[in-house]
């Protein structure tokens, strides 16, 4: 009876204990913070391991807040993060997905709305401005606070301007490069309406500071500088001091770009287009020192498939963002589906929609996708940092500097 006694106590014991190790731990793995005001759309998170198996997925909407837990064992402690977004137009529908592979469990995200650019005020006026002996323009732009320009026009060596004038932007900056290499500028003071002002090229400044470019020939660069008054945030519009957005007739391999002391804060941008890549440098702040390019870099898309993506890289880089898409303009209504990729080197699987949502949105089949572009990314934050900066649409006001190539 003892032995019988002891061997259930026994049984019981090492039952409990079993039972207690087996007892499932449930971890927070991602909370999403929806502000009231983020999107018109419909909207899902989706949530996958880094082998692409399902965790979860939620629709949600505006002012929502998502917290998803689980009790499996997730790899690495590490997650793939799709944002989805359907947005029916009535001619137009459209999907956009952002998978955020790898991401460490226990994130919290803020889904925020851009903040709309205001309009300028109402317009005050037109100027009228005429710089002569300009037998040749590579560039010229004329802007106010704000941004805005006005109608030009061109003829017998003459650049004719009408800028548009604002209640407190009547101030018009102009800058011009003939080809040189050697911008100038003019700064236009409280304009009045209808005034007329004449002037040669040869009158044109020189700007405060210049900072050079040199890279391999190419017609195809694109140049877009921006200086903002300290009462103006820098995700908004400014004085424009360099702008080429259009591919020229001749190669150019050096490029000078003119900034003023007037402005504290820039945004400076310069990509250079070739065949096959694109080398891209941004910096938001102060101007920059240099444009820092990584010509060293190389990168050869083995594989561009959805499925099967693969590449190749001759060094490191901080993180990748690869885009695919579909279009179908001939039907009605037209489809439009944008699937961009964010990711730290390394092979991550994304994993397939869920069911329910390939039933409900049926439109959105992987194998249909073509690859647009991929960028690798060799400076600027880190990959954790740059996801806040993509989520955060109002974070470009802050000082930042990226640059990467991009292979199409």
């Amino acid at each position: 009876m003892k032995h019988f006694i002891s061997l259930s106590i026994l049984l019981l014991l090492f039952g409990c204990e079993t039972a207690e190790e087996s007892t499932p731990v449930v971890q927070k793995v991602f909370t999403l913070q929806v502000e009231a005001d983020y999107s018109s759309a419909e909207n899902w998170v989706i949530l996958h391991d880094l082998d692409g198996n399902i965790i979860d997925y939620r629709e949600f909407n505006n002012g929502d807040r998502v917290d998803i837990e689980t009790d499996k064992s997730i790899r690495d402690n590490r997650v793939n993060i799709t944002l989805l977004s359907h947005l029916n137009l009535g001619s137009t529908i459209t999907h956009t997905l952002n998978s955020f592979l790898g991401v460490e469990i226990g994130a919290s995200w803020v889904l925020k709305s851009s903040t709309p650019i205001p309009a300028p005020p109402s317009q005050s006026g037109i100027a009228n401005i005429e710089i002569s002996n300009l037998p040749e323009i590579y560039m010229f732009t004329f802007t106010n606070k704000y941004g805005s320009s006005g109608n030009a026009g061109y003829a017998d060596d003459a650049l004719k301007l009408t800028p548009q004038l604002y209640a407190g932007a009547s101030d018009i900056l102009v800058s011009i490069d003939q080809g040189a290499g050697n911008p100038k500028y003019k700064f236009f003071d409280n304009l009045i309406d209808n005034a007329i002002i004449k002037l040669s090229a040869n009158e044109l400044q020189e700007f405060d500071s210049y900072v050079e470019v040199s890279f391999q020939p190419t017609k195809d660069i694109f140049v877009y500088v921006q200086g903002f008054e300290p009462d103006r945030p820098s995700n908004f519009t400014g004085y424009r001091l360099y702008e080429r957005i259009f591919p020229h007739t001749v190669d150019k391999s050096t490029l000078k770009i003119g900034y003023l002391n007037r402005f504290e804060r820039y945004l400076s941008t310069v990509v250079l287009n070739y065949p096959n890549s694109s080398y891209f440098y941004t910096k938001g702040g102060a101007k920059p020192g240099s444009f820092n390019f990584p010509f060293g870099l190389t990168i050869n898309l083995n594989n561009k498939s959805f499925a099967n993506y693969s590449y190749t890289s001759s060094s490191e880089f901080k993180y990748r963002i690869t885009s695919y898409e579909f279009r179908d303009l001939v039907s009605t209504p037209k489809l439009l589906v944008t699937w961009n990729i964010y990711s730290e080197p390394g092979k991550l699987k994304i994993g397939e929609l869920p069911s329910e949502l390939k039933s409900k949105f049926p439109n959105i089949q992987t194998d249909k996708l073509n690859h647009s572009s991929s960028s690798f990314y060799t400076l600027g934050p880190s990959y954790d940092e740059y996801i806040h900066f993509t989520l955060n649409r109002n974070a470009q006001d802050l000082p930042f500097e990226i640059s990467g190539i991009t292979s199409k």
